[in-house]
């Protein structure tokens, strides 16, 4: 679970179901 450099923690990780990053 890394955080993007636009997207928050939290946001990122529970939008992500298995992705890196959230784009």
């Amino acid at each position: 679970e890394t955080p993007s450099p636009n997207k928050p923690l939290i946001f990122n990780a529970r939008y992500i179901p298995g992705r890196p990053s959230v784009t």
